[in-house]
């Protein structure tokens, strides 16, 4: 996580905050905390997503999740399915020139806003939080939902969430392409920036286990990967760039290294948000997928 996604005077003054009334009331501002770190900031779309989606339909899955669906008069059809999903404050038109690349490839493509993102229904009293045990129950909901997904593709967040579907739900994805993502979740790298320390730092913790019903400093793929998760992943391509800032190279190096079932492909002059639309990123991923198909 890079400090640049946040505002500097909002750095500074949530610093404050947290410096001072964080140890006067470490356990109120540890909630609060942790209801920051679980309310994601929507971000409208930029023009080039805007214009990636005119000849894709809006829907909404049963479980809430809204989408954009390619192409739209195939909704029957026996075409294979992609399902592709953004990651944290990310958007359902992030991911659409991977979209589109599937859809030349003929696939029918549902490109999913993540709960309490973009139009997505999350938890919580006005229904705009989540968290990774929230967005890995949904990725199987959708899964179960869709049927059968030949191949599922996530960036960051989005990807360690549904790898981690696919094994604790039983969802149904035959093939996964995890884009960017990180070995862990990304909590205390918030608490880092945002300078949450001492008892404020505790209270931030224990407030993130009780929201989730989770021990959050288990949220990583160390405790994930189990010997009955290598049986049922399948096949697996960690898709990464060089110069990725927010989830260094050494995330993906470690990710492949826990699962037999994993490819590591690193691309060259590429960070964490180039990875969601490169063209050279796109094709090692379908060539990746060819390969494994033809297997």
């Amino acid at each position: 996580m890079d400090e640049s996604l946040f505002p500097a005077p909002m750095l500074k003054a949530f610093r404050f905050l947290f410096g001072t009334l964080g140890q006067l009331f470490p356990k109120a501002m540890g909630r609060y905390a942790a209801k920051m770190m679980t309310t994601p900031q929507n971000f409208p779309a930029p023009k080039r997503e805007i214009e990636g989606v005119q000849d894709a339909e809006e829907v909404f899955l049963k479980c809430g999740v809204r989408a954009w669906h390619w192409p739209a008069q195939a909704r029957e059809s026996k075409a294979p399915i992609a399902l592709i999903s953004h990651g944290w404050m990310g958007r359902a038109s992030q991911m659409f020139a991977y979209a589109k690349a599937f859809v030349d490839a003929g696939y029918e493509v549902y490109s999913i806003a993540l709960p309490g993102h973009d139009g997505s229904k999350g938890i919580g009293k006005d229904g705009k939080r989540t968290h990774p045990v929230h967005t890995r129950q949904v990725f199987g909901q959708v899964a179960k939902e869709l049927g059968e997904v030949e191949v599922a593709v996530a960036h960051s967040y989005g990807a360690a969430c549904c790898m981690w579907s696919i094994t604790a739900e039983d969802a149904n994805i035959k093939h996964m392409i995890s884009v960017a993502s990180p070995t862990h979740y990304l909590h205390r790298e918030f608490a880092e920036i945002f300078r949450i320390k001492g008892r404020c730092l505790d209270g931030f913790i224990d407030g993130m286990d009780a929201f989730m019903g989770f021990p959050v400093d288990q949220v990583n793929f160390e405790d994930i990967v189990t010997d009955e998760m290598q049986e049922k992943m399948s096949p697996v391509l960690i898709l990464h760039g060089r110069d990725d800032v927010e989830a260094p190279l050494w995330h993906a190096e470690k990710n492949a290294s826990l699962m037999q079932s994993a490819d590591l492909i690193v691309i060259d002059d590429c960070n964490h948000r180039k990875i969601t639309w490169d063209p050279n990123a796109i094709n090692a991923a379908m060539d990746w997928l060819k390969t494994k198909q033809a297997a």
